[in-house]
């Protein structure tokens, strides 16, 4: 399975590296001014072969993509089928287990709501089928180290496409202290890899520094 996992993403990023020079090259060509007859010609053949070659890497792109999303869609199918497995007294003990971290984890941020005021965190929710990057203030510690190892999962996924650390993040959230309520991380490899191709998950600093209380 491994092998296969590392085929589908080298695949990836071969296309997603050919496509980037291609586009370069046209960027180049484009720029170019001929002056006389015969250039101006050569000019045309060229941006005409970069075209075919572009729509052969967006296809090569795309098919890459879809595969690795195939495979994560037949993971998420195992992974459910295993749970069905699963004994009635082992789902609810589980339950118990976590309901009780919960409840933990809501009289924790209780008395850390202040710990950290104005300090907020980048993280992805799952909208509508859809990740986006919001901006969250978890006021527990635990919260916003969970959430800084959450994004390094994430940047060993987008790296090299293994999702081992971002199973440590599945059926697990953090508190946010702006909306009062528990947000889910997004562990969904097709998900995640939407993300990282829209630029979701890349930023220079994990915190989002606010300015507007030290101007009075």
């Amino acid at each position: 399975m491994a092998r296969g996992k590392n085929g589908r993403w080298s695949k990836y990023r071969n296309a997603r590296d050919l496509l980037t020079d291609l586009e370069a090259q046209r960027e180049k060509r484009l720029r170019t001014r001929p002056r006389t007859r015969g250039k101006k010609a050569t000019k045309t053949r060229a941006l005409n072969q970069l075209a075919r070659k572009i729509r052969a890497a967006k296809g090569a792109l795309t098919k890459a993509r879809n595969a690795i999303s195939r495979a994560a869609a037949e993971r998420k199918v195992a992974k459910s089928t295993a749970k069905l497995k699963r004994s009635a007294a082992a789902k609810k003990g589980w339950a118990k287990r976590k309901a009780a971290r919960q409840a933990t984890a809501h009289a924790v941020t209780s008395h850390a709501e202040t710990s950290l005021p104005g300090r907020r965190m980048r993280f992805l929710e799952e909208r509508d089928g859809v990740a986006v990057r919001v901006e969250v203030a978890p006021p527990d510690r635990a919260d916003r180290s969970a959430i800084g190892s959450y994004w390094y999962a994430v940047g060993v996924f987008r790296d090299n496409g293994s999702t081992t650390l971002l199973r440590r993040f599945e059926d697990r959230s953090i508190y946010d202290g702006l909306r009062q309520e528990r947000l889910p991380f997004v562990t969904d490899p097709s998900l995640l890899l939407e993300a990282i191709a829209a630029g979701l998950t890349d930023f220079d600093d994990l915190y989002i520094e606010s300015n507007w209380s030290s101007a009075a």
